[in-house]
């Protein structure tokens, strides 16, 4: 400051002695004297102000970085919570009002502490992890030894205690102290008198023993799962409607979790329907074959079965009853109908098999995806709930996946992050992860038929027969008047309406293998299969109709051969072909079965003739 000072005054009289020696008159000395001065102490005024400024300014931003450093720091241990900003700029908006929303932006805050991770990505999406090269795994240990290392550093003095006025780390630690603490041994705190004994309605100190004890004990909406000592883990499905359990192979996502849920459903009076891609056709097989008296245990059906549309039917008309009675939802009439669950074991490979299939089976497939993605979505007003089984929930569509509460039991390595639990890996037989703790699962199949044995058949939803390919009667829904759903009724016996329904298809095959032969009399199965799949818009998958194709192929071309039965007769006659060659045969044939359901015998038959009727 002295040394500009010093320049301006030697300038200021180097240029007096200029104007002096250049100036004839003394009074136009002074006055130009006087306005270089003038002009000298503006240009300093002005050079003082722009220096003060630059000062003070230098001063405020050294301040701000230093508080925003020591917000970012972390203190005994620990880092502050971290605001940023997210910025966006919304083209829907007029200009004005994007500018305002981009700089106002949203508040994103950050709590470093709780990070796994050494990295994140923060932009308008939110705030991301980044998994580390190493995997996840490797970065929870060394997340657990910075945790310990924090843990230590909490135990000494104070970082506030040890920095100087400047922020400095000037003064060092005295240990001594803080050393002779941790050395000292605890004191005996007296222990508090025990508790009194438990009641009969609460669990054991160290929890159920049998699940049959905890499924009569603990009655209301929420269904029991598992366990940890005297600490139960509950689902409540009015609040979290749906279900999704995963885990690896043999990890006891159906043999421990499912068979406990859906005894759990059984027991509280729900419908239970198991879709189960194992089973072969109306036989269960497996752990779910326990629960086939008390729950309707089906296959997932095949490309142009009603199974969905008769459960889709269900499910507009229970609407319509919830509505009708005054009501937005099943649980808020006075006596709710009887809730449906719907367990789907495996639906995430099952769905992936009939994409690879393709055609008729991959339209199926996004039937069945469009039902349960309904069901997911509004299901809870309706009493549905859906119980959905897989190895992780990202196999799924998001609107079926968005809407379950989750049930993780053991992974393998390096999956715990996508089911949300880091650890998964290192859960245990029968362990399971729930709502951040973990729990110990029963094994219920042993107590199946002891917890049920005093409970009637549940009567079933749909016709046994809904899987196969079949055109059925619609499904009707009784309610009684004290307001429980019972099973729908058909207008004809199940048998009945399956042997009709069969006839139906083999008579229209049969007249369709009739004509194709006369086009192509040296035609083989394969070549009908694939005009049967034609004639049904399913060109790309015929291998479906190969089994029915060598049937009708053997049956057309044999028929002349063939010995005379009442398919056969009612097949001719059905065929409302008037030139057949064996049309009065089969006649006959249909005459005298006729005449032996009423006389007991055929035409010249010796025994005695009885009449019944």
């Amino acid at each position: 400051m002295r040394t500009i000072v010093a320049c301006f005054t030697s300038a200021f009289a180097v240029f007096l002695l200029f104007l002096w020696a250049t100036v004839d008159h003394v009074e136009e000395k002074i006055g130009a004297a006087l306005d270089a001065f003038g002009m000298f102490l503006w240009t300093l005024g002005v050079i003082l102000i722009i220096t003060v400024v630059l000062l003070a300014g230098t001063v405020i931003a050294l301040a701000w970085m230093k508080h925003v450093t020591r917000l970012r720091r972390p203190v005994d241990g620990a880092y502050p919570l971290q605001i940023y900003r997210l910025r966006r700029w919304d083209a829907a908006l007029p200009w004005p009002l994007a500018l305002l929303e981009w700089l106002r932006g949203e508040q994103l805050v950050v709590n470093i502490n709780t990070m796994v991770a050494s990295a994140a990505v923060i932009g308008p999406a939110g705030f991301r992890e980044i998994e580390p090269d190493a995997g996840w795994d490797r970065q929870v240990l060394i997340r657990g030894a910075v945790e310990k290392t924090n843990q230590v550093r909490a135990a000494f003095p104070g970082d506030e205690s040890r920095m100087d006025r400047w922020g400095a780390m000037s003064r060092p630690p005295n240990l001594g102290s803080t050393f002779r603490a941790l050395q000292q041994k605890p004191k005996d705190v007296p222990l508090l008198p025990p508790p009194a004994a438990p009641a009969d309605s609460l669990p054991l100190a160290n929890g159920y023993e049998r699940l049959t004890n905890a499924l009569h004990e603990r009655r209301g909406p929420a269904l029991f799962l598992g366990q940890k000592g005297a600490e139960v883990a509950e689902w409540n499905p009015r609040n979290d409607p749906h279900l999704g359990i995963w885990g690896k192979s043999g990890s006891g996502k159906t043999t421990r979790m499912g068979l406990t849920v859906a005894l759990g459903q059984i027991v509280q009076g729900y419908h239970v329907i198991v879709i189960d891609p194992e089973q072969n056709e109306d036989r269960p097989s497996g752990a779910w074959a326990s629960l086939a008296p008390w729950a309707q245990v089906i296959s997932p059906g095949e490309p142009g079965c009603t199974l969905w549309e008769l459960i889709m039917r269900w499910y507009a008309r229970r609407w319509e009853t919830i509505t009708a009675r005054g009501a937005t939802e099943n649980y808020q009439l006075e006596r709710p109908l009887r809730p449906l669950a719907i367990h789907f074991d495996e639906f995430a490979r099952w769905r992936s098999q009939a994409r690879a299939q393709g055609g008729a089976w991959a339209k199926y497939g996004a039937e069945v995806e469009d039902a349960l993605s309904e069901i997911a979505q509004r299901g809870r007003k309706r009493g549905a709930h859906l119980t959905l089984y897989g190895q992780l929930p990202g196999e799924l569509p998001e609107a079926i996946a968005g809407n379950l509460i989750g049930i993780t039991f053991k992974q393998n390595a390096n999956q715990g992050n996508k089911v949300g639990h880091w650890a998964a890996h290192q859960l245990g037989e029968g362990e399971f992860a729930y709502e951040g703790r973990v729990y110990h699962a029963f094994q219920p199949l042993s107590e199946v038929s002891g917890l049920l044995a005093h409970r009637p058949p549940q009567p079933y939803l749909l016709p046994p027969e809904a899987v196969r390919v079949s055109v059925r009667e619609p499904v009707r829904e009784t309610v009684h008047e004290r307001g429980e759903c019972v099973h729908p009724e058909v207008d004809t016996p199940p048998d009945e309406r399956m042997n009709a329904t069969n006839a139906t298809n083999g008579l229209k095959w049969e007249a369709f293998t009739k004509d194709w032969l006369l086009a192509n009399p040296d035609g083989g199965p394969s070549a009908l299969a694939r005009a049967m799949a034609t004639a049904e818009g399913y060109i790309k998958d015929y291998t479906a109709y190969k089994g029915e194709a060598a049937r009708m192929l053997d049956r057309c071309r044999n028929e002349d051969d063939a010995e005379m039965n009442e398919e056969l007769a009612a097949a001719i006659i059905g065929a409302d072909d008037i030139d057949h060659p064996r049309r009065a045969e089969a006649m006959q044939f249909l005459l005298q079965s006729d005449e032996v359901k009423i006389y007991g015998h055929r035409p010249g038959h010796k025994g005695p003739r009885k009449r019944r009727g």
